[in-house]
């Protein structure tokens, strides 16, 4: 006879909340910044370590209608190695090409297929000049807030060190 106490939500919770633990823990460690005021480079990964915290004692406390395994169909598989896909690109050519390349890229792929999935009606190339046209925007956008107002230094990819 199975338990039925800890269906698959309930682990997923204990997993979440072992996980924000060792992250929290990992970001107390973290060196403490010389800056009056600065709240030092933990303070972000605290955040997000407390919002998974609370994701997961909501999974633990009130589960989801039953304990059933639920399989991916075949669209949603395609979906998560899609999305999988992007991770992967996004780190290797964060490396290889650098930010200032790769995140242009990774946005017009992401705006892309949420476009395709939430306005299906719209035509191809249409959708492809206005997720463009919306790339541009965001990029230059994000290169002047970050580079030019908050004067971050963007580091250049192993392959593009001679182009920025």
């Amino acid at each position: 006879m199975k338990n039925k106490f800890f269906c698959k939500d309930r682990w997923l919770g204990i997993a979440l909340i072992v996980v924000s633990a060792f992250f929290a823990w990992q970001a107390l460690i973290l060196k403490k910044s010389n800056l009056a005021g600065d709240p030092g480079s933990g303070l972000f990964p605290l955040i997000g370590c407390g919002i998974l915290f609370v994701c997961g004692i909501l999974l633990f406390i009130k589960p989801g209608p039953d304990g059933k395994r639920m399989r991916m169909n075949a669209e949603e598989k395609k979906r998560f190695f899609i999305i999988i896909a992007i991770y992967i690109f996004a780190v290797l050519g964060a490396w290889l090409l650098g930010i200032m390349i790769t995140l242009p890229v990774v946005l017009f792929i992401v705006s892309y297929l949420f476009s395709k999935s939430s306005r299906p009606e719209m035509p191809t190339g249409k959708r492809i000049l206005t997720t463009l046209l919306y790339t541009v925007i965001v990029s230059v956008a994000i290169y002047f807030i970050y580079v030019v107002a908050l004067q971050v230094t963007v580091r250049p990819g192993i392959w593009t060190k001679g182009l920025f």
